[in-house]
């Protein structure tokens, strides 16, 4: 008799369905299973619960042994690295030498500042930092003089700039004490001028000399420095870099009346030795979001 049985399961299942009581008299059937008495009609009456009942069970606890340690801690790998926005202010001296054709070069000490951008990714005992950072620096220039002639001729590099991609690995060595390394690849470039007058004392014929070049070429930087924690979200950095950008050659008139000018060109480069005084603020705009 284990049809009604089941039967009564799925009377009670569609009862269930539509919203019929929820207990099933099902008195005046056979009794049946190892719990029948001898007495046939023995009332049997199902409550809804088990899987009968509509209301959520608590699974039974899976074991799995050593198989959840190891997905948590495949889930704790598969968590995206830290990273940190920040942007950054640099200041320094530029110990620049500027070679304009045949030595000797031009040697001057220049003011060098500009901006980075950059996304700091977290990394075992420290930081690796991709930034994009544009700087200026001031003008180098020198007069020169010819023992055997009247006049001088100045040559100066002006609006130089400079915009690279860098790459920057921080190591921490204690809480707040930190040093790092790398380097960058762009582009940068200057304005080169020309201006001046010579003369011979024995011919009175004098030659003015002019030119202006905009000059743009490949350019790098390599350096390395040590960083200072402020805070949580600021930090000191002291560094060294050297720079060099391939300017290329540029032009230079000399205007002799009345035999009319003569034009040629004079190759330059532009490298320096630069120490940078750097303060970076990570999530800057933080506060303003909050």
């Amino acid at each position: 008799m284990r049809w009604i049985a089941v039967a009564a399961a799925l009377v009670a299942l569609a009862a269930r369905a539509d919203g019929l009581p929820r207990e099933l008299d099902l008195s005046g059937f056979a009794t049946f299973g190892s719990a029948a008495g001898p007495a046939a009609g023995i009332g049997v009456c199902l409550p809804a619960s088990g899987i009968l009942d509509d209301r959520p069970q608590p699974a039974p606890p899976v074991d799995f042994g050593g198989v959840d340690r190891d997905l948590e801690r495949f889930a704790d790998a598969a968590l995206p690295d830290e990273r940190r926005f920040y942007i950054a202010g640099l200041l320094g001296a530029s110990f620049a030498t500027l070679e304009v054709g045949e030595p000797p070069s031009i040697v001057d000490e220049l003011l060098t500042a500009g901006a980075a951008t950059g996304v700091a990714f977290e990394r075992e005992r420290g930081w690796l930092r991709v930034e994009f950072e544009g700087r200026g620096r001031d003008p180098i220039t020198e007069t020169r003089t010819d023992p055997f002639l009247i006049g001088s001729v100045s040559a100066s590099a002006v609006g130089g700039w400079s915009a690279l991609v860098n790459l920057w690995r921080d190591i921490e060595i204690t809480d707040r004490l930190g040093c790092y390394a790398g380097g960058g690849l762009g582009g940068g470039g200057y304005t080169m001028v020309f201006d001046g007058s010579l003369s011979d004392p024995l011919v009175p014929i004098t030659a003015v000399v002019a030119g202006r070049t905009g000059l743009s070429g490949f350019a790098w930087q390599a350096g390395t420095g040590i960083t200072w924690a402020l805070g949580d979200r600021t930090t000191l950095d002291l560094g060294y870099r050297f720079f060099a950008v391939d300017g290329g050659p540029a032009d230079v008139t000399f205007e002799i009346p009345p035999f009319g000018s003569l034009s040629d060109q004079v190759g330059t480069a532009f490298s320096a030795s630069e120490l940078l005084l750097t303060i970076r603020v990570y999530e800057p705009f933080r506060d303003w979001r909050e």
